[in-house]
């Protein structure tokens, strides 16, 4: 929840690097819409078949809803 709170202080369209290996901790909100990810083109490294090379995490208008309508949003 907090990587969710950090990117709505992120301007819209804005990103935070997020390592692949650690997509299991967003499982509920990008489930819910909340956040999407991306491949940065800039950043293909892949050593052994693995991606090491972090990818794009931006909040969604639904996820900027959500923490909107919470009322915490200044936290």
């Amino acid at each position: 929840m907090d990587i969710l709170f950090a990117a709505f202080n992120l301007m819209p369209g804005q990103a935070i690097y997020w390592p692949t290996l650690m997509n299991i901790l967003l499982k509920r909100i990008l489930e819910a819409g909340f956040v999407s990810i991306r491949d940065d083109p800039r950043l293909g490294t892949v050593m052994v078949g693995v991606k090491l090379s972090p990818d794009l995490l931006t909040i969604t208008l639904a996820g900027r809803v959500f923490i909107e309508g919470l009322g915490l949003n200044e936290l």
